[in-house]
């Protein structure tokens, strides 16, 4: 049950850092080793198998960490202020799928790599494109949660 509670508020900050103009960071006590550690969760996930929570970077893996969940004495979430962007954007990548199972993602940049995973973390769909969007065919996919991936940024679509 730890491991639930602890986990749901990591992901509530993560996923409100990444939609306002600031960064989660998690403050970690542990007891043995015997050490405080403090690291942003932007662009990280979070994984449990078993006892060990792994916070993992898709982007930098040499900034992984796992940590074995009993020895964990205190988590501390935060978000801070990000102060070196002059323009906030609010919208990095829009997606969803139509009623024919087309998944349609836009954005203003363009796009280079899209990802698709499905809810177990496996990769189901790719597509590389110079272009601002894309079409996925997600048809023959069952219906479900997906998670789109644009570079270190994430959002979830539900398949219906």
């Amino acid at each position: 049950m730890r491991n639930v509670v602890a986990i749901a508020i990591c992901l509530a900050v993560t996923t409100f850092g990444m939609q306002a103009a600031t960064e989660p960071f998690l403050k970690l006590t542990t007891t043995a080793p015997a050490a405080v550690q403090e690291f942003s969760l932007q662009g990280a996930e979070i994984q449990i198998k078993g006892n060990t929570v792994t916070v993992a970077y898709a982007a930098e893996p040499a900034k992984n960490r796992s940590f074995d969940f009993d020895k964990v004495q205190s988590f501390e979430f935060s978000l801070r202020t990000v102060t070196s962007i002059d323009e906030v954007k609010t919208e990095i990548f829009r997606a969803y799928t139509d009623g024919a199972g087309i998944l349609h993602v836009k954005a203003e940049q363009p796009l280079e790599q899209v990802n698709v995973y499905n809810i177990n973390g496996a990769l189901v769909a790719s597509a590389k494109t110079g272009d601002t969007q894309v079409q996925i065919n997600m048809s023959s996919m069952p219906r479900g949660v997906y998670i789109v991936q644009v570079g270190v940024n994430r959002l979830k679509i539900v398949k219906s």
